[in-house]
């Protein structure tokens, strides 16, 4: 719902800008991103900005969610025996 207010180029662009950061390539290339997204999304870079970071966010926050899943995944035993005292529904 975060991001119902944006233009769907807004978002497209930020998502770019999000992939390209995450992969260092503005630092790398010493490319000014938001300069060339602006000419040719239309939108401001400072609305560009703040939809990159919150699709970072976004992306960082499921990237936690999905490694606390995973440990608590691990972190209980497995409880479940072999055997079962329950001879009503055996099928041999």
């Amino acid at each position: 719902y975060k991001f119902c207010s944006y233009k769907p180029s807004v978002i497209a662009g930020a998502s770019i800008a999000a992939a390209l950061n995450g992969l260092e390539y503005a630092a790398i290339y010493k490319y000014d991103l938001f300069t060339k997204l602006h000419a040719i999304t239309g939108s401001k870079k400072e609305v560009l900005k703040t939809c990159q970071e919150q699709i970072e966010a976004m992306v960082e926050g499921h990237k936690r969610q999905r490694k606390e899943m995973e440990f608590e995944m691990y972190e209980k035993p497995y409880d479940k025996t072999a055997e079962s005292d329950d001879t009503t529904n055996c099928w041999i």
